[in-house]
C-alpha cells in the first residue's frame, strides 16, 4: 500500500452513456381495431429448476449498480438509467491507481475474484470491441479520459495500461482555470458523444483544487432489425403509472418475430427486439406485478440468463412500446458506498498511490454520471438456458407495454451497455 500524504487534492470522476436509437419506416400497416382481434399463439413458460444457472461477474455488476440506483430513487416515482458498462469503463481507471482497501472494495463491487491483472485485461478486451468496424449497421463509440494538472506527471505504470490497454487519452489542463478547465472536459465529451452532450459540466461545478478528472464518454446509435412501422399515424394510448393513474402517450407498433417468453423467476413476460448485425438488442421485462416486485426478484436472478432465456423461444408478436427520451444525471457516490465503495470518499481511508508520480493521496470528492436515451421508430445468438424447463401456455401475440417496466441494451460481446426502468414516458429529465 502506498503511503498516504497529508496533502490532500480532489479528484473528480464523470462517467455518463448516450444511446440513440435510428429506425427506418416498416411495410406493415395497422389500425387500432385489428390490434385487438388476433389469434392467441403459444408463449413458452421459463420455469426455474433446483439447479442454480451460474452467474457472471459483469452482469452481477450491471445488476447490482441498476438495483441500488432504483431503491434510493424508487420513492420518486422517476424513471431511471444507467449504463454499467460505463461505470464499469471508470472503476476500471480508479482500480488501476488503487492499492490495500480502496483497491479491494472496488474488486467487490464488480464481483472480480481473480488476479487483477486479468480484470484490466478484461475491461481492456471489452474496450477493444467497442472499436470502430467496417461495414457495421451500428455505432458504438467509448472514450476514457485523464485530465491531469498542468505540472503534475502520472505514474509510468498506470499511464502505460491506461494509455495501452484502456484506449484512454491524457490530456494536460489548468484547473485553477475553472472555466476554461471545464471547457476543455465538455468539449472532449461533446466529440465522443457527437454532440449529444454538448455541457456536461456548468461552469461552477470544477474546484481550483481539483488535481485530476477521470471520465468515460460512451456512444450508441443502433438500427432497429426490422423497423417500426412508421407509415401509421402515430397512436395514443394508456400507460398506467405506479399510482394507479393513467396517462396518454404515444406508441409505436410493430408485428414480427421477436424472442419472447414468460420469465416465471421474474414473473414477467420478456420480449428481445434485436438490432441489425443481432449483436445488440433491447430486452423489455414487463411484470405482472408491480415494478417494485419485479426488481426484487432480480435481486436473485442470473441476469446473464436473461437473453438467451428470452431468445431461445421465438414468437410471432404485435408489438405496441411507448416512444419516450430520457436525460438523467446522477452524483453516484452514495450508490457507490451501497455497493461497498466506501474508502475512495473517505480523506483518511482512501489509497490511490498509484495515480500520479510522487503517490500522492487523492480523494473522490464525486462520480457523475450522465445517460441520455431516445427510443423511437427510427431506431432504438443464443442457446436455451440452463437449468430451466419450458412449459405451453396460452397468451395473446400482443404484447402492450402499457405499464411501468424494465429495459436493458445488452451487448452480446460486452454485456449490459444500459439498464433503466420507464415508470413515466412523459417524463424526460431528471437529475439525483
Amino acid at each position: 500500500m502506498g503511503s498516504l500524504l497529508l496533502n490532500t487534492q480532489r479528484t473528480l470522476f464523470v462517467s455518463f452513456l448516450v444511446t440513440i436509437f435510428t429506425l427506418s419506416d416498416s411495410q406493415i400497416q395497422y389500425t387500432e381495431a385489428n390490434l385487438h382481434n388476433r389469434r392467441a399463439t403459444p408463449l413458452s413458460r421459463i420455469e426455474p429448476t433446483q439447479a442454480k444457472p451460474p452467474s457472471h461477474p459483469v452482469y452481477d455488476f450491471a445488476r447490482n449498480l441498476f438495483l441500488e440506483t432504483t431503491e434510493l430513487n424508487f420513492n420518486k416515482e422517476e424513471n431511471v438509467l444507467i449504463s454499467p458498462f460505463s461505470i464499469r469503463a471508470i472503476l476500471g481507471l480508479t482500480y488501476l491507481a488503487a492499492n490495500g482497501r480502496t483497491a479491494q472494495e472496488i474488486r467487490d463491487a464488480l464481483q472480480f475474484s481473480s488476479e487483477p491483472e486479468r480484470l484490466i485485461s478484461g475491461l481492456g478486451k471489452h474496450m477493444q470491441q467497442t472499436q470502430a468496424q467496417a461495414g457495421q449497421s451500428f455505432l458504438f463509440k467509448v472514450g476514457n479520459g485523464i485530465f491531469i494538472q498542468e505540472g503534475a506527471m502520472l505514474n509510468k505504470t498506470y499511464s502505460d495500461i491506461a494509455l495501452n490497454k484502456l484506449y484512454s487519452k491524457v490530456t494536460n489542463v489548468d484547473f485553477r482555470n475553472t472555466k476554461k478547465a471545464t471547457r476543455e472536459i465538455n468539449d472532449w465529451v461533446r466529440r465522443v458523444t457527437a454532440n449529444k452532450i454538448p455541457d456536461l459540466l456548468p461552469p461552477s461545478s470544477l474546484s481550483p483544487e481539483t488535481s485530476i478528472f477521470l471520465g468515460n464518454a460512451l456512444y450508441f446509435s443502433g438500427q432497429w432489425e426490422k423497423p417500426f412501422d412508421g407509415s401509421v399515424p402515430e397512436m395514443e394510448s394508456k400507460f398506467k403509472l405506479i399510482s394507479g393513474k393513467e396517462i396518454t402517450t404515444p406508441m409505436m407498433q410493430i408485428e414480427s418475430t421477436f424472442g419472447y417468453a414468460y420469465i416465471s423467476a421474474l414473473q414477467s413476460v420478456g420480449i428481445s427486439i434485436p438490432f441489425k448485425d443481432h449483436r445488440f438488442e433491447f430486452i423489455i421485462l414487463k411484470p405482472d406485478g408491480s415494478l417494485r416486485e419485479l426488481e426484487n426478484l432480480m435481486k436473485t436472478y442470473p441476469l446473464n440468463n436473461l437473453a438467451s432465456d428470452i431468445k431461445a423461444y421465438k414468437r410471432n408478436v404485435v408489438l405496441k412500446m411507448p416512444k419516450f427520451k430520457l436525460d438523467v444525471n446522477y452524483d453516484l457516490v452514495n450508490v457507490m458506498r451501497q455497493l461497498g465503495i466506501n474508502s475512495l470518499f473517505d480523506p483518511s481511508l482512501v489509497d490511490l498511490s498509484g495515480l500520479t508520480k510522487g503517490g500522492e493521496h487523492h480523494k473522490v470528492s464525486r462520480i457523475i454520471h450522465r445517460t441520455s436515451l431516445d427510443v423511437n421508430e427510427d431506431g432504438a445468438t443464443a442457446a436455451a438456458a440452463s437449468g430451466v424447463e419450458i412449459y405451453p401456455i396460452s397468451s395473446p401475440s400482443i404484447f402492450a407495454v402499457d405499464k411501468p417496466f424494465v429495459f436493458m441494451i445488452n451487448d452480446r460481446l460486452t454485456g449490459p451497455v444500459l439498464l433503466g426502468h420507464l415508470v413515466n414516458p412523459l417524463e424526460s429529465s431528471m437529475t439525483y
